[in-house]
């Protein structure tokens, strides 16, 4: 038993789980390289996960990694701050698709100008999910895009979101940046209306310790 899914307490496996993965250890190495050059932040929507340290993101992804990936891990208990830290990954992937398409014929001298958009398509189409996104559309131009070259990055936006949905029961983290007010405490009816509890939302970080921080990130670039 690991993460609470849409589709049950389960671990990540085959390609789900070789897609997360790869996804995550780029991530978290282009966010290693954004603090030594004051790069642009990737937003998740919490107020507190996107405010964290470098070290202490990177604690919180290996603990989001082991929990989706290591059955015998148990389910965490999920917060703002954890949803955003698994979260962070898909975010960071819709930018990197967005460059993708606004930088082609960089890319294009460098390297695949599909690469993550390839990535997106071969894990949906392992998953057997491109013959259902087809399916829940009825005109032609609401189709998800099953061709890797397609350059409209809003229908990428939402197959990422598909991918992410295979995960995330809703965007409950989110409601930080919205509503702040939150942090200080949630009111009963606020909390039946919403079924968000005082015990999801949290305000603190862990402390963590430059020898945690270095052991996680070995850990999780390490991770095969």
């Amino acid at each position: 038993m690991t993460w609470n899914t849409n589709f049950g307490k389960r671990v990540l496996e085959g390609s789900e789980a070789k897609f997360y993965l790869h996804i995550l250890q780029a991530a978290v190495e282009f966010s290693q390289e954004a603090v030594e050059f004051d790069d642009v932040e990737v937003i998740t929507g919490d107020r507190i996960f996107d405010s964290a340290s470098f070290e202490q993101r990177v604690v919180l992804w290996h603990r989001c990694l082991e929990a989706l990936l290591k059955p015998e891990v148990p389910v965490p208990p999920l917060t703002n701050v954890l949803e955003a830290a698994a979260y962070f990954p898909f975010a960071w992937l819709t930018q990197r698709v967005e460059d993708e398409i606004a930088f082609a014929d960089c890319i294009k001298q460098d390297g695949d100008p599909f690469y993550w958009r390839r990535l997106i398509w071969e894990t949906l189409n392992a998953l057997g999910m491109l013959k259902v996104l087809e399916a829940e559309f009825e005109e032609e131009e609401d189709i998800l895009p099953i061709e890797v070259d397609c350059e409209d990055s809003l229908e990428w936006e939402n197959c990422i979101d598909e991918l992410a949905d295979r995960i995330f029961w809703d965007r409950d983290w989110q409601v930080t940046y919205n509503h702040p007010e939150l942090l200080d405490g949630i009111e009963e009816e606020f909390a039946n209306q919403t079924g968000i509890s005082e015990d999801y939302v949290q305000n603190r970080l862990p402390k963590v310790t430059q020898s945690e921080a270095d052991a996680a990130l070995q850990k999780i670039l390490d991770w095969q």
